[in-house]
């Protein structure tokens, strides 16, 4: 029976080349998406299965309030760790992951951290060489992965390496107590160099860290718990917040609040939220869950235009139906016989995109996971996600057409009357409702897309309130005292290159994802205002470099500790001030009541500009003084010439007068448009992605149409001769035969437009600085359809319409 089958499914795909042709183009374009995408998807959700009871592994995270600035990510105050080793129950492991902030000699950042031996235990690394109970026990001690130490001893085996040194923070010699083997997982523990735990209280290291300060936590001071199996996370939270009151009661007094929380292990690659610890890729959950739709409804637009083609050419089958019946045929028979020739169709459709996938993990490199690849052999579980998706792909395409085919009335169809009664009439309207849905899809997407490219195009153009073009920003070793105060001459002999219009040492841009903020307390007697205020600490030329203009008073004038405040508009503001003037020569208080420590003085006020992109609204800001926290040097140079040269000498001699003064140490610097720009990298691979997948689903909607308009064309080929032959001209035919289809896009049109106006406004609602895009975006993208849809429709309705009418009345 079932060879049979495949027989006459072959027969008949081979009969009809044209509709064949069109049904498997769109399949594998649509099973082509869903293989990648399950790549993706698969690649994403393999991190950190490895560990050993990896659900009882949890990162400690932080919500915390300050005057109702909320604040939520990973990191802990450090005396937390001591206290907890001490007090706390239900814990089996506590690792702290403590970053480096140094340059190590491999010049990689983020791949060094302090941690302790039981690291170990919940990551389960192969040693070479060392013990793991003692290599990381002492102080000045650190384990090496296997390609660190070929890196630092290319000429010894691991264990030779044991005892030699590697030299941190300039001046910190640390020896080699173990060497593991690299991790070959898919992993976020990234970290080539664990240094030991005991090493931050090395006296060389004093204040570096703030090992006693339990109001001081950050992202670079993280930790890890395993717990005792069954204990629950909240008794560990409970006891922590225990502790927090114990040790420092003011960090919940206020208008402050903190509250620990456990995030689950399996939980932190994919939360974008609090990142992956020092990794640069923050893939998160609902992206995968968006990508999985996108496969889902490309899927669906190949399958839609399998049904409408089938069902359409019913009645060429009609008589082979009544045949097979007479002869004793079941409908079950029928059924398993088209449901047949589905599968096979998927199944080509299936191959040709396996070999479509490699050029689409190629085309699309830029958004997807490095080193992504299509590997049947090494990858069993995609074998079977293939299987799965031609059966799912083969009933769901399949299954109407079969029950309407297996439907049709042996007895009406020998005499050559309809199938089924009634039944061309549903057919033709189910035809309709779908091709609707395939064109409201590709409409949407295509207004969405143009959405985001213009939302881009904005943020990236609009003005952030500062100057950006051509202004480097340097950063600058400052975590050797030897080296600190070489950063003032280095500022004076750099603003003596030619080329070069201003310096100003300071820390962070105006518009940096690295920023400091403090509790800030403002009362007068009659009202008491807190506020969590973003620092921005500079010398007296940071404004004048970037552009920024004071609306009132002065610049903060040089010092070592804060002291004075040049605060924005919208915090004075904030303050209930009416006038920029009216907030000078206040004072505003650190901390919030019952946490004050020091006083601070309004000098001046100046204009607003944005601090985190163009992402989030204008907060409070205040420019201060305060020299320690100044290490980068900001660069503002001449216009670039013509032939760009000048840039280029001016950022050479620079890295001249760098080398001269950081000899050993590289000389990194970048550009703030450029890294302006990277921030909405997110965003411009959305829209890159969507680009395509708008493209993809215009193409199948497509393909579709013209199907239904070969085939109807050819179903209406002796009415059209005959109303040639009664007058009708070549535009009457053409309109005759494109009217249904033109209605049919003007609907999809309507109800495309109107979604996508819903989806639009709620996706700009996480923007600050958003408006709504223009009527002409719109417009752009129906007369875009209509214009596409017109030439798919005169392809095939001007050359039956100028066909002769003999030739047409001849089939008859």
């Amino acid at each position: 029976m079932l060879p049979n089958y495949f027989l006459v499914a072959l027969r008949n795909l081979f009969r009809n080349k044209l509709f064949t042709l069109v049904n498997i183009s769109g399949l594998s374009l649509g099973i082509s998406a869903a293989l990648v995408i399950f790549l993706v998807v698969h690649y994403e959700t393999s991190f950190d299965q490895f560990h050993p009871e990896g659900d009882h592994i949890f990162r400690v995270v932080i919500d915390e309030s300050i005057a109702g600035d909320e604040h939520r990510g990973p990191g802990t105050p450090l005396p937390m760790i001591g206290a907890m080793e001490k007090e706390v129950t239900g814990i089996r492991r506590i690792v702290p992951m403590i970053l480096y902030d140094g340059q190590t000699q491999a010049k990689d950042d983020g791949q060094a951290i302090f941690t302790n031996s039981a690291y170990f235990e919940l990551t389960p690394y192969t040693w070479l060489a060392g013990s793991p109970g003692t290599a990381l026990a002492a102080t000045n001690q650190v384990v090496l992965t296997a390609s660190r130490a070929r890196r630092y001893f290319p000429n010894l085996s691991p264990e030779a390496v044991i005892g030699r040194t590697v030299t941190y923070y300039d001046s910190i010699p640390l020896t080699v107590a173990g060497v593991v083997a690299d991790l070959d997982e898919n992993t976020d523990f990234v970290f080539q160099e664990f240094l030991s735990l005991p090493t931050l209280n090395d006296a060389r290291l004093a204040g570096h860290f703030p090992l006693q300060q339990w109001g001081t936590h950050s992202n670079d001071y993280e930790l890890l718990l395993r717990l005792e199996p069954g204990y629950p996370a909240d008794a560990v939270t409970r006891q922590m917040q225990q502790l927090l009151a114990k040790y420092a009661p003011d960090m919940n007094k206020g208008h402050r609040k903190m509250q620990f929380a456990l995030e689950p292990l399996p939980d932190i690659h994919l939360n974008d939220q609090f990142g992956s610890f020092y990794s640069v890729r923050h893939p998160h959950r609902e992206a995968l869950v968006g990508l999985q739709l996108l496969g889902a409804v490309l899927l669906v637009l190949a399958c839609i235009n399998f049904i409408n083609l089938t069902t359409a050419q019913a009645s060429q089958r009609a008589r082979e139906i009544g045949i097979r019946k007479t002869m004793g045929g079941s409908r079950p028979q029928l059924i398993g016989q088209f449901l047949c020739e589905t599968l096979v169709i998927t199944a080509v459709s299936a191959g040709v995109a396996l070999l479509l996938v490699p050029l689409v993990l190629q085309l699309f490199a830029p958004f997807l996971p490095p080193g992504l690849h299509l590997g049947l052999k090494d990858q069993p579980v995609l074998i079977v996600f293939l299987i799965v998706l031609v059966i799912a792909v083969g009933l769901l395409a399949g299954f109407y057409p079969a029950i309407i085919l297996s439907a049709f009335d042996p007895v009406r169809v020998l005499k050559g009357q309809s199938a089924v009664a009634s039944g061309q009439t549903r057919k033709a309207i189910l035809r309709r409702i779908l091709s609707i849905t395939q064109f409201v899809v590709a409409q949407l997407f295509l207004l969405i897309t143009l959405s985001v490219a213009w939302q881009i195009n904005r943020l990236l153009h609009e003005n952030p309130g500062f100057r950006k073009e051509a202004i480097l920003s340097i950063t600058l070793p400052a975590k050797n005292d030897s080296v600190r105060q070489q950063r003032y001459l280095f500022s004076g002999r750099i603003s003596r290159i030619p080329g070069v219009e201003g310096v100003s040492l300071s820390a962070e841009p105006p518009c940096s994802h690295n920023f400091s903020a403090a509790a800030v307390t403002y009362t007068d007697g009659r009202k008491e205002v807190q506020a969590s205020v973003q620092l921005k600490f500079a010398d007296t030329s940071y404004l004048r470099l970037y552009k920024i203009p004071l609306l009132a008073g002065r610049n903060v004038t040089e010092s070592d500790t804060m002291r004075e405040f040049v605060i924005n508009a919208s915090y004075a503001q904030l303050l209930g001030f009416a006038r920029p003037q009216d907030a000078l020569n206040k004072m505003l208080y650190l901390g919030t009541p019952g946490a004050q420590t020091s006083h601070v003085t309004i000098v001046g006020v100046m204009q607003d500009f944005h601090t985190n992109f163009l992402m989030q609204k204008v907060g409070p800001v205040a420019l201060t003084a305060a020299a320690k926290q100044c290490y980068t040097e900001h660069v503002a140079l001449e216009p670039l010439s013509a032939d760009g040269s000048s840039w280029r000498t001016s950022i050479r001699q620079i890295e001249k007068a760098y080398q001269q003064l950081y000899p050993g140490v590289d000389f990194q610097y970048a550009f703030l448009d450029e890294s302006i720009a990277a921030a909405y990298k997110g965003l411009e691979d959305l829209a890159q992605l969507l680009k395509w997948v708008t493209g993809i689903c215009i193409f199948i909607s497509c393909l579709g149409m013209l199907g239904l308009v070969i085939y109807t064309t050819a179903q209406r080929t002796k009415e059209i001769g005959v109303r040639k032959v009664l007058g009708a001209s070549v535009a009457q035919v053409v309109l005759l035969l494109s009217g249904g289809f033109v209605r049919m896009v003007v609907l999809a049109t309507v109800i495309a437009t109107s979604v996508a106006g819903i989806v639009i406004h709620v996706w700009l609602q996480r923007f600050s600085d958003r408006g709504l895009p223009p009527i002409w975006l719109f417009l752009v993208a129906a007369l875009g359809m209509f214009g596409l849809t017109f030439l798919i429709l005169s392809l095939q309705t001007v050359r039956a319409a100028r066909a002769n009418p003999a030739d047409s009345l001849r089939t008859e």
